[in-house]
């Protein structure tokens, strides 16, 4: 088949564009354990490098920094001035009577693999306090912003551990006992922990005992905690009291404060602690219809794909009206031009005539735009729960559906399948498809940065409506030929 040149060129151009931007596209962080000097004291902290963070520990197994990725996949390089920190300060602070802190032992530190490309990485780290055996152990899963933390503090009857995080001046701290439905807001305290949060600048930070562990004495209250050149900064801050003697176990959360994520990692039916509007409460209606189509196929490439061929045929009806009125307004376009070549004087009488054109012709030009804005709510949700959402297996070239074609495969074909898409819908006329494949240019920044899985999603939801809309066109131009 040939092309008019006036499709070729432009699909060469953006390829052309495309190949020649030099900011790579994100790719998977390796999980794994770093010596760095995160504090700047010429002494290298351990740090646990992963897509979603990175946490430096000092050797007592305090957290120095809990740096946030803005963008999963995002490497730091070691350099975290100015990056996105929970803690900002010391935190993971074991205290109590007599209990000082003394020699520090090498922490050691290992990588364990897991299911699919997920690794889990351990440190423990051990000191002696005043004659008192310190340990403890953080597990880091790479897919995970949920650490598990074992303590252990021998010679005491009970220790504190405290977390402090966030720095905003009013944080909005909850407390849960256990048992109750309702949690306590601001400074407070429970004697059996069900969990104790801070959430704040779209961050959180959330601590649990683990499920059949000893009740665990909790408060919360806002502190001020010394930050660089002598300054302080007001902090949230939850401490536990922890029985000395035996191993406690708890799990600390320290991400977004986004309803996916939570969900994800099995947080969000806690009582109180988040409350969805109506994006959320679509978004965990899309995961869970995910999850169901995953287990269907075993492959998140194929649930998606699946998905998309589901959404498209539940709104098939509404694009059948917006296409519909697209072609006939393309097919009317002679006779338009005709009506404002005769009218061109006279406003009033060019809307006259159009107004009557489209009345004779049975065509609402107002028809195509509520199916356009009925997909937009649909992207935005796809885009969360896809960008938030942890998969454990790739799909064909794609190692992480949440993070964008490294290759720009699907950004190409994303070219293509919209100027196919142009074309038909403007069937030819040469002035209104470089109008709209403008449009189509400024989305492309937009789209090198969606994760693989929305892209993927759209270039599949583009090529259905490309199908649709083409025979849509042929039923109309048979209708104008029979009408001739």
């Amino acid at each position: 088949m040939n092309y008019p040149r006036f499709i070729i060129k432009p699909f060469v151009w953006l390829v052309v564009c495309l190949s020649t931007m030099t900011a790579p596209a994100l790719a998977a962080v390796d999980p794994h354990w770093s010596p760095i000097d995160v504090n700047g004291d010429g002494q290298p902290e351990v740090v646990a490098q992963t897509n979603l963070m990175d946490v430096a520990f000092n050797a007592r197994g305090e957290i120095l920094g809990w740096y946030l990725k803005t963008q999963k996949g995002t490497d730091y390089k070691g350099k975290y001035s100015g990056k996105p920190n929970l803690v900002a300060a010391r935190s993971s602070i074991i205290t109590g009577a007599g209990l000082k802190p003394g020699k520090t032992a090498t922490p050691e530190t290992s990588v364990e693999p897991g299911e699919g490309s997920t690794k889990t990485l351990v440190a423990t780290f051990a000191y002696d306090a005043g004659g008192h055996a310190v340990s403890r152990t953080y597990r880091i899963a790479s897919s995970r912003y949920t650490v598990n933390v074992s303590t252990r503090v021998d010679g005491v009857n009970a220790y504190k551990l405290e977390f402090t995080g966030l720095g905003m001046a009013k944080p909005d701290l909850k407390l849960l006992q256990q048992g109750v439905t309702a949690p306590l807001t601001g400074a407070g305290s429970v004697n059996a922990l069900g969990y104790a949060s801070f959430q704040g600048g779209g961050s959180a930070i959330i601590i649990r005992p683990v499920a059949g562990g000893v009740p665990i004495a909790a408060s919360t209250k806002t502190v001020q905690v010394p930050v660089a050149n002598g300054q302080a900064q007001d902090k949230a801050a939850i401490t536990l009291t922890l029985p000395g003697n035996q191993e406690s176990n708890i799990q600390v959360y320290g991400g977004q404060n986004e309803l996916v994520r939570l969900d994800l990692e099995h947080l969000a039916s806690e009582p109180g602690l988040f409350q969805p509007n109506i994006l959320g409460t679509l978004s965990l209606a899309l995961i869970r219809l995910m999850q169901f189509l995953r287990q269907i196929t075993g492959s998140w490439g194929l649930a998606i794909i699946l998905l998309t061929v589901i959404i498209r045929s539940l709104i098939w009806p509404l694009m059948q009206v917006q296409m519909k009125s697209t072609a006939e307004m393309q097919a009317l376009q002679p006779k338009i031009a005709e009506i404002n070549k005769k009218f061109k004087d006279s406003t009033e009488k060019k809307s006259q005539a159009t107004m009557a054109l489209y009345k004779e012709h049975n065509v609402n030009p107002g028809a195509g735009c509520f199916p356009l804005i009925v997909q937009f709510p649909i992207l935005i949700v796809m885009w969360r729960v896809i960008a938030n959402y942890e998969f454990d297996q790739g799909f064909l070239w794609l190692h992480d559906l949440s993070l964008p074609d490294p290759f720009y495969i699907l950004v190409v074909l994303y070219v293509g399948v919209n100027i196919a898409q142009t074309y038909l819908a403007t069937q030819g006329n040469k002035d209104m498809f470089r109008q709209q494949l403008i449009m189509q240019v400024a989305f492309l920044f937009f789209v090198l940065t969606f994760p693989s899985g929305v892209t993927l999603y759209w270039v599949l939801s583009t090529v259905i409506a490309v199908a649709q809309q083409w025979v849509i066109n042929r039923q109309i131009k048979a209708k104008t030929l029979a009408a001739a």
